[in-house]
């Protein structure tokens, strides 16, 4: 797994994949990056196809939140946040235009900590904006009096993982 849009990869590689992606439209490809500037601009002139999720990892205030308002400029079908991992408390998020929310803390013997506050946070934003969310499996164990609310209003296609 590595970054499609790393300065590194040239945009003739970009668009090769992005052919590709639309000469397969029985897959669901989901592009996550860092690079939301770079995301943002290739897409002004290159069609996003139905098929790639495309999304945006949101870490922390500073440098994740910026991205959400790039991502949203891109005209796809699905755009989607990986908030993960959640750093620190992002407050209040602008969720107009994201149709996914995956929210999750850092794994691993050097694993920052995650508040648990900070992912409900999230889940309160996300059930006023109405995307579907998804949890990893490092986010602590949210109460259920704290979720029941989001699951009973999402439609019945929808799914939450907590």
């Amino acid at each position: 797994m590595s970054d499609l849009f790393h300065e590194g990869v040239p945009d003739v590689f970009i668009r090769q994949a992005f052919e590709v992606i639309k000469q397969t439209p029985q897959h669901t490809y989901q592009i996550l990056t860092k690079r939301a500037d770079r995301l943002s601009k290739f897409f002004q002139s290159f069609e996003a196809p139905k098929n790639a999720w495309l999304g945006v990892s949101v870490e922390n205030r500073e440098d994740g939140l910026p991205r959400i308002d790039e991502l949203r400029n891109i005209p796809a079908h699905i755009r989607f946040l990986s908030v993960e991992p959640l750093l620190e408390d992002l407050g209040k998020i602008n969720l107009h235009g994201i149709h996914w929310v995956i929210v999750g803390g850092e794994s691993g013997p050097k694993a920052r900590p995650m508040k648990q506050e900070w992912a409900i946070n999230v889940q309160h934003c996300v059930f006023q904006s109405k995307p579907a969310t998804h949890s990893t499996g490092s986010l602590p164990p949210i109460p259920f009096e704290s979720c029941h609310p989001f699951q009973a209003n999402l439609p019945p296609t929808e799914g939450v993982t907590i």
